[in-house]
């Protein structure tokens, strides 16, 4: 009877063991998925909280990259992409994406209908009465001077356009140009150069007006002259860049706290050089080089 006891015992004692080293494997295995799933490369992207606020984000297509509509419909671009890291950082919101026409997507900002507005947007005074404007600029457009093919020598700066008395074509009133302009006049008081300013500016009378020698310059966006076909650009050179102007988001001007979050999560985002990150991922360079020289 004690022989039978005993290997009772021993069995039981066994299956005991079992139990625990089964249970052991599970709770590891949990623990090494939730490892997995919180971090590292390929990791799926938190859930928002559940009482988390949807923020509509409206992006006016047109600006490759900085805001388009992709192949599949959805809004894309560098904008996007930095919003994209906005809300990442706030636990509170969850940011959804909406695609609509620049007047459309300013009228649904300024009403509510979106919270916030994206599309390679400049500071104005205009626009800084109309909705909420972090001073954390988002982004750079970068700026360059055009010219011709067959100029004798290039045109690298403003200061050559001043040297040799050179003609620019005007520009609209309410674009970042003139912001260029009076930024360098402000620092060169001996060295002013002009610019006219016209409304309902055609670019493609602007680069046959070049060529043709009725100007001499073009003060560009670079962003947006790469969008011209290569017929358009035909004899038309290109400097590198000259300077920038900063681009923002617009939001909503009731929307106090949701500005201060975004205003605060921008800023950390440049210092910690993530927006480099995005630019250099998206532009394959940095759009802050000149803004840090």
């Amino acid at each position: 009877m004690e022989h039978i006891r005993l290997k009772t015992i021993k069995k039981t004692a066994a299956l005991l063991l079992a139990i625990a080293a089964l249970f052991s494997l599970a709770v590891c295995g949990s623990t090494s998925s939730a490892g997995t799933s919180s971090g590292g490369a390929g990791a799926a992207a938190p859930e928002p909280a559940a009482d988390a606020r949807e923020i509509i984000v409206c992006a006016a297509p047109g600006f490759v990259p900085m805001t388009y509509e992709d192949e599949d419909g959805k809004a894309a671009g560098y904008d996007v992409e930095v919003m994209k890291a906005v809300d990442e950082l706030l636990d509170e919101y969850t940011f959804t994406y909406e695609l609509a026409d620049k007047e459309t997507m300013n009228v649904g900002v300024q009403t509510g209908t979106y919270q916030i507005g994206i599309n390679m947007l400049f500071w104005s005074e205009a626009r800084a009465e109309t909705y909420n404007i972090p001073e954390q600029n988002m982004g750079n457009v970068e700026i360059v001077l055009l010219y011709r093919e067959s100029d004798p020598e290039p045109v690298r700066s403003l200061q050559d356009v001043y040297d040799r008395g050179l003609k620019i074509a005007p520009t609209g009133p309410s674009g970042g140009i003139p912001q260029v302009v009076n930024r360098w006049n402000e620092a060169h008081p001996d060295a002013q150069v002009t610019i006219d300013l016209e409304t309902g500016i055609n670019s493609s009378d602007q680069r046959d007006g070049l060529r043709n020698g009725e100007y001499d310059v073009i003060i560009s966006i670079l962003q947006t002259y790469n969008l011209v076909s290569e017929e358009e650009r035909a004899g038309i050179a290109v400097s590198e860049p000259v300077d920038v102007i900063h681009t923002y988001c617009i939001i909503n001007k009731a929307e106090t706290e949701l500005y201060q979050a975004v205003s605060d999560a921008v800023v950390q985002l440049y210092e910690s050089g993530k927006l480099t990150e995005i630019s250099e991922r998206v532009f394959g360079y940095d759009l802050f080089k000149l803004q840090k020289q």
